[in-house]
């Protein structure tokens, strides 16, 4: 039955009113399942913020590649930031900047000035 109903969050990675309420189910299950099939849909920013949230272990080979991905969510992370610098649009690189700054302290639902 979980696991019928895990499925409906599965068409929603992509959406920010979801992710809270996917990422605080991740926290409360064995989110194996979640972050596979998160990765097999190229969310892979949203499976690696899953793995973070859980305190339960989800395999040793879903574990060791979330953590080969680590770099390349991190690189995805900073790539808009990136690009408004190149572009010189220094107010949009500060607002980018804020809102990278509010993720990693983990309040992503921060307002942007």
């Amino acid at each position: 039955m979980r696991l019928k109903q895990e499925s409906l969050l599965y068409d929603h990675f992509g959406e920010d009113w979801w992710k809270s309420v996917t990422l605080l189910y991740a926290a409360q299950v064995k989110p194996s399942r979640l972050i596979r099939e998160a990765i097999d849909r190229g969310a892979t920013d949203f499976a690696y913020a899953c793995y973070q949230e859980t305190t339960k272990r989800i395999g040793a080979g879903l574990e060791a590649e979330l953590n080969a991905l680590k770099q390349t969510v991190q690189a995805s992370r900073y790539a808009k930031l990136e690009e408004y610098l190149q572009q010189e649009q220094w107010e949009e690189a500060d607002e980018e900047t804020y809102r990278l700054m509010i993720i990693t302290v983990g309040k992503e639902g921060g307002t942007v000035f």
